[in-house]
């Protein structure tokens, strides 16, 4: 397992939160430390085309606001199957490395055990459910 950590977020805001990169064997863990904040504050768009992650808060939040970008990851992981978690003010990014066709038997268990964990939201159900708590 490769555990490095970089520093390639960008923020372009008054509030910088600490970031995690790690680098696993099989996934990308990308780590937000946001203390003091609450999961509808938090606004995580997976830009799967353009490979880049943005990490924002509400612009109501004056003094809090902050808008990170994790930008040039690899395209060996799949932004499409990226998952969010926000617990205890540190939001986690889990996004899977690609699995190429030729292990589609194990490609079949991943698929499997990524739709049963129901604590990994996608970005796009994250978003929606945070805009139904509005």
């Amino acid at each position: 397992m490769d555990r490095r950590q970089r520093q390639t977020a960008v923020s372009r805001s008054l509030f910088v939160p600490q970031t995690d990169w790690i680098e696993e064997d099989e996934a990308l863990i990308l780590r937000v430390h946001l203390p003091g904040f609450s999961e509808k504050h938090i606004d995580c768009r997976i830009i799967a085309p353009s490979h880049y992650i943005r990490v924002c808060s509400d612009p109501a939040l004056k003094n809090l606001h902050f808008n990170t970008l994790f930008e040039s990851i690899p395209e060996k992981f799949n932004l499409i199957e990226a998952r969010t978690k926000f617990d205890d003010g540190i939001l986690t990014i889990k996004v899977p490395k690609v699995v190429s066709a030729k292990s589609s038997a194990g490609a079949r268990e991943l698929e499997g055990h990524s739709k049963t964990r129901g604590s990994w939201p996608t970005g796009k159900q994250c978003k929606q459910a945070r805009d139904s708590k509005k």
